[in-house]
């Protein structure tokens, strides 16, 4: 049976970056506290957030969020990163270019995450634009 994380948890951590990080996954759109934790035990998705542009990061993550939920949304960012994807071109591609993203690739890069081919369909849109 999986542990059940509570704030006391959360406040057993480094208080340094986790805080910096948990704020950021607040911000972000996040509120299950499982998560928060699953998150700020991988020091490679912290660093992300950490070090990421919130405003582009924040509208990625709670436009996943509402459209698949908060499980699936952390997952793409945990895959995206674990893979080495240069996942925030990717994201502030997204988010930049967001209306005239088809929603068939939209649903594929929830679904993919930041592959190759979704990430050259962007810069495509991008040359458009």
């Amino acid at each position: 049976m999986d542990k059940t994380y509570t704030l006391d948890d959360l406040s057993k951590l480094d208080p340094g970056t986790r805080l910096f990080t948990y704020l950021n996954l607040k911000d972000c759109g996040f509120t299950d506290i499982e998560l928060y934790y699953r998150v700020l035990e991988n020091t490679d998705v912290c660093n992300f957030i950490d070090a990421a542009d919130l405003s582009y990061l924040k509208v990625f993550m709670q436009y996943c969020i509402k459209e698949q939920g908060e499980l699936a949304a952390i997952n793409i960012l945990t895959k995206q990163i674990d893979n080495g994807y240069d996942i925030m071109h990717g994201i502030e591609m997204f988010t930049r270019y967001f209306d005239d993203i088809p929603e068939d690739l939209k649903k594929k890069i929830l679904q993919e995450g930041f592959t190759s081919f979704n990430c050259m369909v962007l810069q495509n849109l991008h040359q458009k634009a």
